[in-house]
């Protein structure tokens, strides 16, 4: 709703508060008669639908009907004390300082921030916030494999995992989901860089625990070290084979490119000294900057194309290992949602 003058408004208010019930004393009524300052201080700015966007005054309102006369106070309060400041020339003090003290969700608009301020406009921001951006260039590795589909009832049991080139590697358990922890210590193991995983389901836990260590001590493979005995088993116990197996179908190399925006502030007249050689983050919209400041080199993609990549190998059924070279050319590999 508008209102006529700030005399209306805080009369407004204060009809509100006391409908409901509300009991304030002298000095409580006092600064919420104060508001109209605040009213008057806005009203008399020049041309204010060129600078800020609003909503009117319907949040002082709710904080009316919701009983918060408290905040109403703190807002008459800090904003007439703000822009008593603002008025005195205090350089220490934006309007957008002064305006943020309303609570009212005053904005600038964006056209009159892109507007270069002339040199006696008080009511321009003393900063402004552009984006700075790094770029990075990462080898990326993705790994897609065969994704069985395993019954609840064969949930438990124990996996073998083979490396790159065939080699039995680590051999371990699942009291739990045997798919999603193979997957995870074939991660945590080999990075993503093995051939295949078997998957042995078995009926109990007993089972799952027995053969585990049979089997380490049977084969000794090299990521078990710490688990594997010198010596063999006297024993033989009846083999599980393998019921499920993850085996590698395809392996895709990209060249990505890595994008980092951060949003700083600067000082408005340096901004305004070389405009061209800043993005303000008006309205930030990060794939649209990252697109725009891409380097666009030739055989590399931008990270979220990456992405999208990903998704397509786990749109056909796939699970999708995703290797990033670091600088020390090694990888850290991140197993995506099977």
């Amino acid at each position: 709703m508008k209102f006529e003058n700030g005399r209306h408004l805080e009369n407004y208010l204060l009809k509100i508060l006391t409908n409901n019930n509300n009991i304030l004393n002298d000095d409580e009524i006092s600064h919420i008669r104060n508001l109209h300052k605040i009213y008057t201080f806005l009203s008399n700015i020049p041309n204010i639908e060129s600078i800020i966007k609003w909503d009117g005054y319907y949040p002082w309102v709710i904080f009316a009907q919701n009983d918060n006369y408290n905040r109403l106070i703190q807002i008459a309060i800090e904003g007439n004390k703000s822009i008593l400041l603002f008025e005195s020339g205090e350089q220490s003090i934006s309007f957008c300082d002064v305006f943020e003290k309303f609570q009212l969700g005053i904005e600038y608009k964006s056209s009159y921030i892109r507007s270069k301020p002339k040199s006696n406009d008080v009511y321009y921001p003393k900063h402004l916030h552009v984006v700075t951006y790094n770029t990075e260039f990462k080898k990326r590795i993705v790994r897609a494999y065969s994704k069985p589909i395993i019954p609840h009832d064969k949930n438990i049991g124990v996996y073998f995992i083979y490396g790159e080139y065939g080699e039995l590697v680590y051999i371990g358990k699942s009291n739990v989901n045997l798919l999603n922890r193979a997957c995870e210590s074939a991660r945590q193991r080999t990075n993503g860089k093995f051939s295949k995983i078997e998957l042995r389901p078995m009926k109990t836990l007993a089972d799952v625990n027995i053969y585990e260590l049979y089997y380490i001590a049977m084969y000794h493979p090299i990521y078990n070290i710490d688990s594997c005995p010198d010596d063999f088993p006297t024993f033989s116990l009846p083999e599980v084979l393998p019921e499920y197996e993850l085996h590698l179908l395809r392996e895709e190399t990209f060249d990505v490119e890595h994008i980092y925006p951060n949003i700083v502030q600067i000082q408005s007249k340096e901004y305004w000294k070389s405009p061209k050689d800043h993005y303000l983050a008006l309205n930030f919209n990060r794939d649209k900057f990252i697109k725009s400041v891409s380097k666009n080199r030739s055989g590399t993609i931008l990270r979220n194309d990456f992405m999208e990549k990903i998704q397509e190998f786990q749109k056909n059924g796939y699970i999708v290992f995703d290797c990033k070279q670091s600088d020390d050319n090694t990888y850290g590999c991140v197993l995506h949602q099977i």
